[in-house]
């Protein structure tokens, strides 16, 4: 009578992500979810490859990043969605409320300034993803003015949410533009 035991090993634990990392993973998921050659119609696990491999890619790339390892493409999603796109719904609210106070002669650098007071009152920490903010602002998705406003009336015309941001490229046109910028290198 022998009894097998398993033994399990305590996790490693990984260290905690940066600002900058948090950066590059925006500006990755930005870039591959506009990424006119694929569009919208991606996998969840194939996107999250894609901002994976992009994300070290770039940071590669950049000779001041101080981002050191690398961390599996689930780690990046998780990170993604569970914390920064939760903060930066979450403080976009914050934006709202001191947008629509309406201060003469702001910007939206001084708005984002106000907002992050609001997050400090109400959240009693400091807002440390206004990076990650300013580059998500970009898309329609993040942008806290359009989020909630499906329709608006406009000199009589109804304006769809995020009218304002430009159509993307059709897939097609961009892979045919593609092709065509890498068939005219390599005849350089």
């Amino acid at each position: 009578n022998k009894v097998f035991v398993k033994a399990v090993l305590p996790a490693k634990a990984t260290k905690a992500f940066t600002d900058e990392e948090d950066l590059f993973i925006c500006k990755a998921f930005v870039n591959v979810s506009t990424d006119p050659c694929v569009g919208a119609n991606q996998k969840g696990n194939t996107f999250w490859k894609k901002v994976h491999e992009k994300t070290y890619l770039m940071i590669k790339e950049d000779i001041e990043a101080t981002v050191v390892g690398e961390r599996g493409y689930e780690s990046l999603r998780n990170r993604f969605q569970k914390t920064i796109h939760t903060k930066v719904q979450l403080f976009n609210r914050y934006y709202k409320q001191a947008v629509e106070k309406e201060q003469s002669g702001w910007t939206k650098e001084m708005y984002i300034e106000a907002a992050k007071k609001l997050w400090l009152q109400f959240e009693h920490t400091t807002y440390r993803w206004g990076d990650c903010t300013r580059v998500l602002h970009d898309m329609p998705k993040y942008n806290p003015i359009t989020v909630d406003k499906p329709k608006e009336e406009v000199g009589g015309s109804t304006r769809v949410m995020g009218d304002k941001f430009d159509r993307p490229v059709g897939t097609k046109k961009a892979k045919k533009q593609k092709l065509l910028d890498m068939l005219e290198h390599n005849s350089v």
